[in-house]
């Protein structure tokens, strides 16, 4: 199996070409093309040859060895790829698409509503001519070529019809029956990274899953107080939610948030702090973070009533003074002090800043 970040016909064609003798009963040259009447034994050697280029396979996999690759795991392959959007993705798909003589208006099989690999999108941010593969997962209907694009021109985008009107899928959350004890063996101050990181991850996965919902860290468009309005909405969740031990020192953990909040937090970078943990430390965050706001942004869910409540209240005491607010989280001094050194993608001061509503000094 040939493994690289990008693949490119001609690198697929150079790997084959150098391969040792073994591997030519399933990888004779020249490539197979796709064809619409192709007979089962064709469609056999047509799925072993790119599977066996860039799919797994092996003794601790379903595909012990290219003989047991059949033509519906392509079909389910190409399905996948067609929802990434990492430039691995991508590039397979165009290699597939431009070895097996696929067009845009090709289909790979009569049975299946699968079309041809590269889908004909241009990135629909102005000036970039880019051909385009990740979805608003919002409005599904505009594409962009990278994810820096999407966040440039999503101030454009929110505001057109199609994305406006997006409602989220009407999924009434569960109550949990119990809270994740998920402080039980932390100490600080990685106790306080870590519930800093379960901010940063769910703002990265609202952007990813939740309709490109931009906040803290990711909005574009963010002002000081807006950061810090969004931020202190999620302590004042915690709090009131009894997510948080009693005993949690607010001041300590601002100290420790002001260096990381105002950052972007992804999976790899939560498995890479956490160490050993890895997949359980990310799953955790991630699930302490749902618990925090009454719903996951992977399912498109909306909180329970009650969740609703809290934070509709939450979001109404922060939006009449964030000042005000601060004093069931650590009180007016470590807010302020909070907002003044926080560092990251946290935006310019803003005339709110000074005055929202408070009373200010």
């Amino acid at each position: 199996m040939m493994d690289a970040r990008e693949t490119t016909p001609e690198g697929l064609l150079e790997y084959v070409a150098n391969m040792d003798g073994s591997m030519k009963k399933w990888l004779t040259l020249p490539p197979p093309k796709w064809k619409k009447d192709m007979t089962k034994r064709e469609k056999k050697r047509f799925a072993q040859w790119y599977l066996t280029l860039l799919t797994p396979w092996g003794p601790h996999n379903e595909a012990k060895s290219p003989d047991d690759f059949t033509y519906a795991m392509f079909e389910q392959f190409i399905h996948d790829l067609r929802q990434g959007t990492t430039v691995k993705a991508t590039s397979q798909l165009r290699s597939i698409t431009k070895l097996a003589g696929l067009s845009n208006s090709s289909t790979l099989t009569t049975e299946s509503t699968l079309t041809a690999a590269v889908p004909s999108h241009v990135c629909a941010l102005p000036q970039c001519e880019n051909s385009a593969t990740a979805r608003c997962a919002r409005c599904k209907l505009i594409f962009y070529c990278c994810k820096e694009h999407q966040v440039e021109h999503w101030p454009v985008h929110k505001t057109t019809a199609s994305c406006a009107k997006f409602k989220k899928k009407k999924i009434k959350k569960k109550m949990a029956t119990s809270r994740p004890s998920w402080h039980s063996n932390m100490s600080p101050p990685d106790i306080y990274e870590w519930f800093t990181n379960c901010y940063q991850l769910r703002c990265d996965d609202d952007y990813v899953y939740g309709g490109c919902y931009l906040h803290g860290p990711y909005n574009p468009e963010a002002t000081r107080s807006s950061f810090i309005k969004d931020f202190m909405v999620y302590c004042l969740l915690a709090k009131r939610k009894k997510i948080i031990p009693k005993d949690w020192d607010w001041s300590a953990f601002l100290q420790v948030a002001k260096r990381k909040a105002g950052y972007g937090l992804e999976k790899s970078d939560a498995e890479k702090r956490w160490g050993p943990t890895k997949f359980f430390a990310v799953a955790l965050l991630k699930t302490v973070a749902s618990e925090v706001y009454g719903s996951s942004a992977h399912e498109f869910e909306d909180p329970s009533d009650a969740d609703q409540q809290i934070l509709d209240q939450a979001e109404e005491d922060v939006q009449e003074g964030w000042r005000a607010a601060s004093v069931e989280v650590g009180g007016k001094a470590a807010w302020e002090e909070f907002s003044e050194n926080v560092t990251g993608n946290v935006g310019g001061d803003d005339e709110s800043s000074s005055d929202d509503g408070d009373d200010v000094e």
